[in-house]
């Protein structure tokens, strides 16, 4: 956050010095050299605005969950599927603060999301099953039914 800051806060002074510079030229300097001035000062303050943020960015830990208990969801969701006769969504396992469940996306190309959080819960195999029709059940409802076919 830091390094950010202080990017933003580079950029932001060489821009400034940048336009100064264009606007009261020096010696032998025209119009061209006032607008390339502006145009360098520009991609100097997107650089320390948006590339240097991008680079200083930490990746997102990998969630760490037990693969039994992802199979047990998975499973689960699978035979509900099959139950009410549409192809199975794809399972994912996002991170978030507090145990979970939702839909991403809708129709086909939805997926049942859930939170490590969840997948440690000791919950017995119909309160899992209840979790996941409740999230297949919503991503039918989302898509009006044409899910079904």
């Amino acid at each position: 956050m830091v390094i950010t800051k202080l990017a933003v806060g580079v950029g932001a002074i060489a821009f400034v010095l940048i336009i100064i510079m264009a606007v009261k030229p020096h010696g032998a300097a025209g119009p061209k050299t006032a607008l390339s001035g502006i145009i360098l000062g520009i991609a100097m303050l997107i650089t320390a605005l948006v590339v240097l943020p991008m680079l200083t960015r930490r990746p997102r830990p990998i969630p760490v969950y037990d693969a039994a208990r992802y199979n047990l969801f998975r499973s689960s969701l699978d035979a509900l599927s099959l139950g009410v006769g549409t192809q199975a969504p794809g399972l994912a396992v996002r991170e978030v603060g507090f145990p979970d469940a939702w839909v991403e996306g809708y129709g086909a190309r939805g997926v049942v999301a859930v939170s490590p959080g969840l997948l440690s819960m000791t919950l017995t195999d119909q309160e899992v099953e209840a979790i996941m029709a409740a999230s297949l059940a919503r991503m039918i409802d989302q898509a009006d039914g044409a899910f079904l076919a």
